[in-house]
């Protein structure tokens, strides 16, 4: 499974391929594993490692993931778009 993330909250406009590989039985336990570790908690986070990659490659570093934020989830024929909601997730499309 190929998994995209597109930040869009606070005009971000930032696309990155989110590259963990959890291991879930179901979508929506996979939304909310792919939002706590695109947000920083306690450091050990995704989102930190990648972005301390990101700096030292001399790129721009990633945000925390917010509301108005998509997250695209690419399984062989199935391609299916969250958007991060208030609570939750709304599916697109």
């Amino acid at each position: 499974m190929k998994i995209l993330v597109h930040y869009l909250a606070f005009n971000s406009n930032q696309a990155f391929e989110y590259t963990a590989n959890p291991v879930t039985k179901s979508t929506e336990h996979l939304l909310e594993f792919i939002f706590r570790d695109c947000n920083v908690v306690d450091g050990s986070e995704w989102v930190v490692r990648e972005s301390k990659r990101r700096i030292e490659a001399g790129e721009r570093g990633l945000r925390s993931m917010s509301v108005g934020d998509i997250v695209t989830l690419i399984d062989e024929d199935r391609i299916e778009s969250y958007l991060c909601a208030g609570i939750g997730w709304t599916k697109l499309g």
